[in-house]
């Protein structure tokens, strides 16, 4: 409900209710019963007005973010499936003046993006670690290096199984919220289910229509300590440019502050988790990617190599939110990238979905097989994806 619209759900009180309610309030010693009946419905109104401006303003989240992403207007079929498959949820929690909110949730069956919003104390500033030459951001306390208590994120299956070849992978990274305090952020969660081998198909029916749970048990700021890294570099390390840490080096280097400690709890369910595909290879075909090759050794143990190999792919399938590619691993190929830059000085390779009207959308690698796109992708406006070869996989 938006603001002004208030005053049009007033409007629909009973009148009855308002003239019995004056006349109650004249009369000093009667207790005023349909008076606090107004009142109330009042309130209520209010309070609904209050959540339904907050829903709206957090519903045009992920409009903003694959905007952002994709640094171009979304069209309206990208709008269309945004608006049917985000869920509002607007759920918040508060211990030792931190709030944690989750904000909002979308998946296309295979990718899923969880929004959980951070309000700190004033004396706060929640960064990315790009705004602090030491690194310094404040994290959730039980993810990282020094990890302790609870899990950060479980599953009411298992995130991982063998025998239906599947692991859930999570990611995330910091947003700013737009409302410009320094003392708000947003966390951006995205949770994938992948194939454990490339060549099987994943046996879990339905994984999105699992549970899953995030617990934030701590907040802590995480930085690197300056001032210990340049006492290495000038002793130690002086004048090398090829070195390796030592443990305790590293954990004396990348230190953790605990600044609350709390228990923020939250159970996520998505709306709609039917996966719709677009298979675009109907016969196997090859494709240069950047192949990890296995080197026999003399030891128990199977050395590797990347060289750049024609790779017999099997699948290609498209869904709204990324792609997964299917191979048939020849000889002594163990894997596959066909997307990714600035990689070990090799020559950058890109992915794009080319829509119907001739606008692109770029597909970057999540792991070797697994693709994730800038924007969502209307299957029915996909006119083919052009590999970093050059070879068009074109939509039936």
């Amino acid at each position: 409900m938006k603001p002004e619209k208030i005053i049009t759900a007033l409007n629909d009180i009973d009148g009855q209710f308002i003239r019995e309610a004056h006349e109650t309030a004249a009369a000093p010693r009667k207790t005023p019963r349909r008076f606090a009946v107004l009142v109330a419905a009042v309130i209520a109104l209010m309070a609904m007005t209050v959540t339904a401006f907050a829903s709206e303003q957090i519903s045009g989240w992920f409009q903003q973010y694959f905007s952002r992403q994709s640094d171009t207007s979304l069209t309206p079929g990208q709008v269309e499936f945004i608006e049917e498959n985000e869920q509002v949820i607007a759920e918040t929690k508060t211990e030792n003046d931190w709030t944690v909110e989750l904000k909002s949730t979308i998946t296309d069956g295979k990718t899923g993006y969880v929004i959980f919003g951070i309000t700190a104390p004033e004396e706060y500033t929640l960064g990315d670690i790009a705004d602090s030459p030491d690194e310094s951001r404040i994290i959730p306390g039980n993810d990282g290096m020094k990890a302790e208590g609870r899990e950060l994120f479980t599953a009411s299956v298992p995130l991982i199984s063998k025998d239906q070849n599947y692991t859930w992978s999570l990611t995330y990274g910091f947003k700013e919220d737009g409302d410009g305090k320094a003392n708000t952020i947003d966390y951006v969660f995205q949770l994938d289910i992948m194939k454990l081998y490339n060549d099987k198909d994943i046996l879990l029916d339905d994984p999105f229509g699992a549970e899953f749970y995030f617990c934030f048990d701590k907040f802590v700021r995480s930085y690197r300590d300056t001032e210990y890294e340049q006492e290495l570099l000038s002793t130690k390390y002086k004048g090398q440019t090829d070195y390796m840490l030592e443990p305790e080096e590293i954990e004396h280097l990348y230190q953790f502050e605990v600044l609350t400690d709390g228990l923020w709890e939250f159970a996520v369910s998505f709306a709609d988790t039917q996966t719709k595909t677009l298979e675009l290879i109907s016969e196997p075909i090859y494709t240069e990617a950047l192949a990890s090759v296995k080197i026999e050794t003399d030891t128990l143990f199977t050395d590797r190599k990347n060289e750049i190999r024609d790779v017999k792919v099997t699948s290609f399938k498209l869904t709204a939110l990324g792609a997964t590619i299917t191979c048939d691993f020849e000889g002594d190929v163990a894997s596959a990238f066909f997307e990714y830059q600035n990689l070990y000085g090799y020559e950058d390779r890109y992915i794009f979905v080319v829509m119907k009207d001739g606008t692109q959308i770029p597909l970057h690698s999540n792991q070797s097989d697994n693709l994730i796109a800038e924007s969502p992708i209307v299957l029915s406006e996909v006119d083919y994806v052009l590999l970093s070869d050059g070879t068009k996989l074109m939509a039936p």
